[in-house]
């Protein structure tokens, strides 16, 4: 296993321990890069107290435009993760406080003066314009670093990390104290002036840098309010930096002396672009070379007498390029393809996530990683009819299979039978008691106060059931194909989202359990009634199937932080649909969970006990091939003696299709609720 190095992710990074070290799928890969830029949107969100959008570089775009922020999609790498969380918080950052109209205009925003001064040292307009932007980049980087800083406090540790990756290079501290870079150049003036908060900087390497120094003040660099201001400081250090290098004019004669191989007065060099040979010919232009280029030249030169070796120059080079593309926003993202994309897009709109669960639960009781659960919070048709979905089915043409749509069809029939028959959910109870002490006064027996008689108040008792929250979750697993069990059950299901429908004060919601073809556990929530009409019911259940393995406890582990706490003015039901044992195994590399009868039975259970806590009333219904008139063939059922290890005495055994039977059950589970409260 790698190092490894993240140090400020770890306090909530912990799930993605095995990033780089486990095999997983293309489809748990990007369920986890999107968990990823999920939480670094978050704290962009944090840091900006704004909505700014953070995606995926697709190739149109590799830094920020001033609107989004642009991740690369390798942000899985633990060893760069707090880089790139810092990466994102810098461009967010430059988002809310930079003006990039400004930048995009800099050649017009450059004063005359500026620009006169510059050319008398042979230096273009567009020279000119580059340098100044870069040295704005440098300003505005510092006000931004202050920001993070005082700001957000808690993001320091991403923001050290960020410029561990491309400031504190031993390269960059070799060139510091080295002759490297002390000639009046621009490029040296740049290379001092990007590492200004370098402890090895040195002040006096070149003339005016203090002075530069000193008026961009870092210390203080928080009274530059506003992108004028920094942009004004900027203007300041140039005109510096141009009234100190040294003049190019003969540089610029005596290179193009070298160039054309002639003792000349710098002529133009003749140059031919294209091939002699090909039918067009060649094509002769006249090119001289810009001062920015020779003063680089001058640069170079220089630099091969500070007694480095060509290596270590090179190095220093190249790490001084990577701080240049951080400045300029040029740094290299990882980009995903269209395809991936547009999986990225359907799983952040089905809110996919991962949770772990079932640590310590195999049955040698060794202590394991657990296993990934996959979790889909908002099941769409879009989701459903991916490649990405395992607990659905549809015909040639992505229509639902006939069977299914009859099974829906009927639940919509007995869930109006089964809407009439809860109606006592709705049901209010008045009672007015008369004669009291205390309360409202009773008009009609106010005479009664003559007589000393002062028991002329009245009051009203209401009784009503509270607000009801049921969660449906559904066994999804392969073997609840047998016998129409799957048909049955989406048709209990239906008509308890249909009756409920007709009751204002219950609210529905239906999840499923299985495994995905990434062989993990999986649970998706394809309904809840406070989001979702009921024509989500009737257009997305025809298309439910069961299909993969019974990851029944881990499941309910991965939602539990999801399942509402049952409070004062709310009852909380927990109903479940099964056809008995769990049966599923997990073998990742060191990682081994065999989660079977006995020991899925007893994790099951704690998950159940652990429901009942949060306040829920639980009703479990066990799914069989018989029905009610064949129990001695249910309870000498192995399954069955594991659902009732499971669910205990809130397991029934009935037909879920038979109406009255549901209503019943449900009804006592009601009033079993409400005698509680």
């Amino acid at each position: 296993m790698k190092n490894k190095t993240v140090i400020h992710s770890d306090f909530w990074l912990d799930e993605f321990d095995d990033f780089e070290d486990v095999e997983m799928d293309n489809t748990t890969r990007l369920i986890r890069l999107n968990m990823s830029r999920r939480a670094i949107s978050n704290f962009v969100s944090i840091l900006t107290g704004k909505s700014i959008p953070v995606l995926f570089n697709d190739g149109g775009a590799n830094m920020t435009d001033g609107t989004t922020v642009y991740l690369s999609s390798d942000i899985n790498s633990l060893t760069d993760f707090d880089s790139f969380v810092g990466l994102a918080l810098h461009e967010g950052s430059h988002i809310v406080l930079s003006d990039f109209r400004l930048v995009a205009d800099i050649w017009q925003n450059v004063p005359r003066t500026v620009y006169s001064i510059a050319e008398t040292k042979g230096f273009s307009k567009s020279d000119v314009a580059e340098f100044t932007k870069v040295i704005l980049n440098i300003i505005e980087d510092r006000y931004i670093d202050n920001f993070v800083y005082t700001t957000a406090p808690g993001y320091r540790g991403y923001y050290l990390a960020l410029y561990e990756k491309y400031f504190n290079s031993p390269n960059i501290n070799t060139m510091l104290t080295s002759d490297m870079y002390r000639t009046a150049t621009v490029q040296s003036y740049e290379a001092r002036l990007f590492n200004l908060m370098n402890p090895n900087t040195d002040l006096d390497c070149l003339p005016g840098l203090r002075e530069m120094a000193e008026r961009i003040d870092i210390a203080n660099i928080s009274r530059l309010k506003t992108p004028q201001d920094r942009f004004n400081v900027a203007l300041e250090v140039c005109e510096l930096i141009y009234n100190n290098v040294d003049s190019h004019q003969q540089a610029l004669q005596n290179q193009n002396m070298q160039m054309s191989g002639s003792g000349g007065d710098g002529e133009n060099i003749i140059v031919v672009v294209g091939n002699p040979s090909d039918d067009f010919g060649g094509v002769t232009t006249s090119v001289t070379p810009s001062s920015q280029e020779i003063s680089h030249d001058k640069t170079q030169e220089a630099n091969k007498k500070s007694g480095l070796s060509k290596n270590k120059r090179n190095a220093i080079e190249k790490a001084l390029a990577k701080q240049r593309d951080f400045l300029s926003g040029n740094v290299k993202k990882k980009k995903v393809t269209s395809k991936e994309k547009q999986i990225l897009e359907a799983l952040e709109k089905a809110g996919v996530t991962l949770v772990n669960v079932g640590t310590n639960i195999d049955d040698t009781q060794r202590i394991t990683k657990g296993v990934d659960c996959v979790v889909i919070k908002n099941f769409t048709k879009e989701f459903a009819l991916s490649d990405n979905c395992p607990c659905v089915v549809s015909d040639a043409n992505n229509l639902p299979l006939p069977h299914l749509v009859t099974a829906v069809n009927r639940g919509i029939q007995l869930g109006n039978l089964l809407g009439k028959r809860l109606s006592v959910r709705s049901e209010v109870n008045t009672t007015k008691y008369m004669r009291k002490s205390t309360g409202k006064i009773d008009r009609r027996v106010l005479s009664d106060l003559g007589y000393d008689n002062e028991n002329v108040f009245y009051r009203i008792d209401t009784d009503q059931y509270k607000k009801a929250f049921i969660h449906v979750s559904i066994d999804a697993s392969g073997s609840m194909q047998h016998r129409k069990k799957w048909d049955n059950t989406i048709t209990c299901v239906t008509a308890i989202c249909k009756a409920a429908s007709m009751i204002n004060n219950i609210r529905v919601s239906v999840s499923m359990r299985t495994t995905g073809s990434n062989g993990l556990p999986y649970i998706a929530v394809v309904y809840d009634s406070a989001k979702d009409s009921f024509n989500k019911v009737r257009t997305l259940f025809p298309y439910l199937y069961c299909n993969g393995s019974t990851p029944e406890g881990l499941c309910y582990e991965a939602i539990m932080d999801t399942l509402k706490e049952s409070g004062e003015f709310e009852d909380c039901y927990f109903l479940n649909f099964s056809d008995g044992e769990p049966a599923y195994a997990c073998n990742n590399l060191d990682n081994y969970i065999s989660y079977g009868s006995e020991n899925g039975s007893i994790h099951t259970r704690k998950q159940v006990n652990k429901i009942r806590e949060k306040g829920y009333t639980v009703l479990s219904y066990f799914i069989s091939e018989y029905f009610t008139g064949m129990t001695s063939k249910i309870g000498n059922n192995a399954s069955y003696a594991c659902f009732k290890t499971m669910y205990g005495s809130s397991s029934k055994v009935i037909d879920v299709t038979n109406i009255i039977s549901v209503a019943k059950t449900m009804n006592q589970m009601f009033l079993d609720s409400k005698s509680k409260s």
